[in-house]
């Protein structure tokens, strides 16, 4: 009896001291620049062109292989009562979650539909489908059982297709902790989701799950077995049913560590074997045969590391437990009913005590990936991954990477906004213009947190900051100086309306057609006529190489060799060239430094000057989730702007470095701490009690110890 008081208190002041147990975390450590150029720009867009070409390779270069979703509507079991509310589901989806992973090597990520919004079935059929392109397996935990089993049926067309990338194994669950087995039924689960994803099968895991449980309890005494030999027994025990149901794909071997021609029972048992005793590395490939890291090229590194590790990011458990036997003891179902008990309660609690305060998406539907374009959502993968990468090591976020299937601007948002729930916040990434412009304000609308579309926002800060400081070396004035931005694109009117509120007064925007006027008709949508309403001052018009002519500065958005050599030199003294098209910028450095330019930078890591929003966005989002913002207002971007550009110091900046390094963490730092002192003048800071310098101690308890301080009283 003392022990089991014991175990439930050492349950609620984990996950009071850690806010909750799940997290997001990296594969492998990311210590240089040339390490960041493989997991985000340059590299990443090779992992991206491949998926792009066969959408298969999503297996081999991103973790959807390895990952599932746990998803609640709190729509049967114990969820269906009249005190309840969404944030309640949080520490059963996040202890499974955790369970899953520990046990089995299983990312698993918890997502709550919100409750009653549902308008009918086929809006969360519709939902499920476009939402669950990134994962491999579904578990739909308490949720109306008819339900699930009309939305099988409509999988089923999907049987005997080559499309994998489309082929998932699903499993319901109402009521689990009441299922009579002789062990923890969580460890079948976990077996019956590592099976299925290990073979790719497309699977009603039901089944499966009732064979095991049957077999186990024919077979095994209560808790006599080991829970690792438990697992391997169940394994041999599943690939035989799976087998028998003709699911086991025949390719899938050719996904995995020293691939053989047929995927078969003894590899399965092989593999989960290797992370009992490796962990994690234990299913990471060895490199190719004769590769050479020195002599490869930034892609095929990217590439082959992409490869080795099935993409670049994992669930964790924040607590190291031991061992699997002591971590089951307290991973029960009565202490997630006693963290949720508080959450209906109070259900703020939800932020202090689960991984829902730190936890957030990353969201694209892949219309406009990097500088690629419009190549799919599962192929903008590596990026949502990588993005993923430097949330975490900038700034201790922990971001969920969804792909969704779905062009219609309203459509996006209506499904956005159906899961948030358990998130504190989302990155909108890589949405083409003008769509990206009716998505972030009206999925704002529908959320108490704020939505943050990066390739405008964090790219108008980053590039402001580069302004700044190329002012100084020049010796010329924002207000006098005369800018050309080409590209009309998402990250336009961020930049423009940043620059000119800063107090750029000669701004001229354009597009393939030219330069954007008030008056003009060609090509002009009401996006276009937003950015000519507030830019071009003087109606200048012509091609990009006619009003280029005398200007001090270029922004370039757009696309790779859109500038000329004789159009850098056909500009004013001592112009400065912003490139920051990816992978391939408007103009290389070297073209740039021999047509006359004085100073030149782009959005790769692998040159000088890197503009990149990667600066902005770790800082931006840790200062957020501190202070429990709701927005971030125009004044918080100059405040981060300012900060970044102030973290190079007179005697550091020169020509060669306008801007800190992508790795400095200073900089992060004071991006989040310019954020939380400006809303603390305006009044925006909602956390009770918050002081602008704990957000210096969060980052600083990050950065020492990889841990998030929590001083909340409750």
């Amino acid at each position: 009896m003392i022990l089991e008081k014991l175990e439930k208190d050492i349950y609620m002041n984990l996950s009071k001291k850690y806010q909750g147990f799940l997290e997001v975390k990296l594969k492998f450590p990311v210590v240089d620049k040339k390490a960041l150029s493989l997991v985000y720009t340059p590299g990443v867009a090779a992992s991206c062109l491949e998926i792009n070409k066969n959408i298969n390779e999503a297996y081999k270069y991103t973790n959807k292989l390895n990952s599932m979703l746990i998803i609640t509507d709190s729509s049967a079991g114990d969820f269906k009562t009249e005190k309840w509310n969404d944030f309640a589901a949080i520490p059963y989806l996040e202890g499974l979650s955790v369970i899953y992973k520990k046990a089995a090597n299983i990312d698993c990520y918890p997502l709550i539909i919100k409750s009653n919004e549902i308008k009918d079935n086929e809006e969360f059929f519709e939902l499920i489908d476009k939402i669950s392109l990134s994962f491999s397996g579904i578990e739909f935990y308490n949720v109306n059982e008819e339900l699930v089993q009309n939305y099988l049926k409509r999988k089923e067309k999907f049987l005997g297709q080559t499309e994998l990338s489309s082929s998932f194994a699903i499993a319901s669950s109402v009521n689990k902790q009441n299922i009579k087995c002789n062990i923890n039924i969580n460890l079948v689960y976990a077996a019956a989701f590592r099976l299925a994803l290990d073979c790719q099968a497309y699977i009603d895991l039901n089944g499966l799950i009732s064979t095991l449980i049957e077999y186990v309890n024919k077979n095994f005494e209560p808790e006599k077995i080991k829970k690792y030999e438990m697992i391997v027994k169940l394994i041999e025990v599943g690939f035989d049913y799976i087998k028998s149901k003709n699911a086991v794909n025949p390719n899938c071997g050719s996904y995995y560590v020293n691939p053989i021609k047929d995927f078969g029972k003894e590899h399965a048992i092989s593999k989960y074997l290797n992370f009992i005793v490796e962990g994690e590395r234990g299913w990471v490939c060895s490199p190719p045969e004769n590769h050479n890291l020195i002599n490869s090229s930034t892609d095929k590194n990217s590439l082959v590391l992409h490869q080795r590790y099935r993409g670049v990011i994992e669930t964790s458990s924040k607590v190291p437990f031991q061992s699997i036997e002591e971590f089951l003891k307290i991973f029960t179902f009565e202490n997630f009913k006693q963290l949720s008990d508080a959450i209906i309660v109070k259900p703020h609690l939800a932020k202090e005590i689960t991984c829902s305060r730190n936890l957030g998406a990353i969201i694209t539907n892949g219309t406009a990936i990097l500088g690629l374009g419009d190549i799919g959502a599962l192929a903008g993968m590596p990026v949502m991954e990588g993005k993923s990468v430097l949330f975490k090591l900038y700034g201790g976020t922990d971001i969920i990477p969804i792909c969704i299937q779905e062009k219609n601007q309203e459509k996006l948002v209506r499904l956005c906004s159906l899961i948030t729930p358990i998130l504190s916040c989302i990155n909108l990434e890589d949405i083409k213009s003008p769509e990206c412009f009716y998505v972030e304000p009206e999925l704002n609308k529908l959320c108490d947190f704020p939505v943050f579309h990066d390739d405008q926002h964090g790219t108008a800060i980053v590039c402001l900051a580069a302004v700044i400081n190329a002012l100084k070396l020049t010796n010329k004035n924002i207000a006098d100086a005369k800018v050309v931005m080409n590209g009309a694109g998402a990250a336009g009117l961020s930049v423009a309306r940043l620059l000119i509120t800063y107090g750029c007064k000669n701004f001229i925007i354009c597009d393939t057609k030219g330069a954007l006027y008030k008056d003009r008709t060609e090509n002009m949508n009401a996006f276009k006529k937003t950015l000519a309403d507030i830019s071009n001052l003087k109606q200048e018009k012509g091609k990009l190489e006619e009003v280029i002519k005398g200007a001090d500065i270029f922004v370039g958005l757009s696309q790779g060799g859109a500038l000329k050599k004789e159009m850098v030199k056909s500009m004013n003294e001592k112009p400065i060239i912003l490139a920051l098209a990816n992978p391939t910028p408007e103009i290389f450095p070297n073209e740039a430094k021999e047509a006359g330019a004085f100073i030149v930078g782009t959005g790769r890591s692998d040159f000088p000057n890197q503009v990149n929003n990667s600066m902005a966005f770790p800082g931006i989002f840790r200062s957020i989730l501190d202070i429990e913002a709701k927005e971030v207002d125009l004044n918080m971007k100059i405040a981060a702007a300012e900060g970044i550009a102030n973290s190079v110091s007179k005697d550091e900046l020169n020509v060669d470095k306008i801007l800190p390094s992508a790795m400095d963490t200073n900089v992060f730092v004071t991006v989040a701490k310019s954020i939380a002192m400006t809303a603390e003048k305006e009044g925006k800071i909602r956390k009770r009690g918050f002081k602008t310098e704990d957000v210096e101690e969060t980052y600083d308890s990050w950065f020492h110890e990889g841990y998030l301080t929590n001083k909340t009283k409750f």
